[in-house]
C-alpha cells in the first residue's frame, strides 16, 4: 500500500485474530481444547512451512485463506491463555508450531542470495 509493505499472512490474519479473540471475551465462551486450536492451527502453519521450505509453491489466495483459518486458532490459543496464564497447553501449542515455522524462515532467508547493488 503506497510505500508501506504490509504482509499479505498478517492482513487476513490479525483484523480478522483481534475480532474472534474479541467475540471470545465478550461472550465468555469456553475455552477450546488444546486439540481443537492445533487443528486450526495445523494446515496454516504446515503451508508456510512447506512454502519457506521450497517443497511448495506460493499462491497468494491460498496464503490469505489459510490466514483466515489461522485467524480462528490463534484467537482461541490467546483466549486459552487469557483465561488462565498458569496453562500450559497455549505455551506448548506455541512452541510446538512456531519453532518449526521460525526454523522454516530462518532457513529460507539463510537460502536467499545476497542483492548486488
Amino acid at each position: 500500500m503506497g510505500s508501506v509493505h504490509l504482509c499479505r499472512r498478517c492482513t487476513a490474519l490479525w483484523p480478522l485474530c483481534i475480532a474472534v479473540l474479541i467475540y471470545l471475551a465478550a461472550e465468555r465462551a469456553p475455552v477450546a481444547s488444546g486439540e481443537v486450536i492445533a487443528a486450526w492451527l495445523f494446515l496454516p502453519v504446515a503451508e508456510f512451512t512447506a512454502v519457506h521450505m521450497g517443497r511448495m509453491s506460493y499462491s497468494a489466495w491460498r496464503v490469505w485463506l489459510l490466514s483466515l483459518i489461522a485467524s480462528v486458532g490463534a484467537a482461541q490459543l490467546f483466549y486459552r491463555y487469557m483465561v488462565d496464564p498458569t496453562d500450559p497447553t497455549p505455551w506448548l501449542i506455541a512452541l510446538g508450531f512456531g519453532l518449526p515455522a521460525a526454523a522454516a524462515a530462518i532457513y529460507h532467508e539463510i537460502g536467499k542470495k545476497p542483492k548486488v547493488l
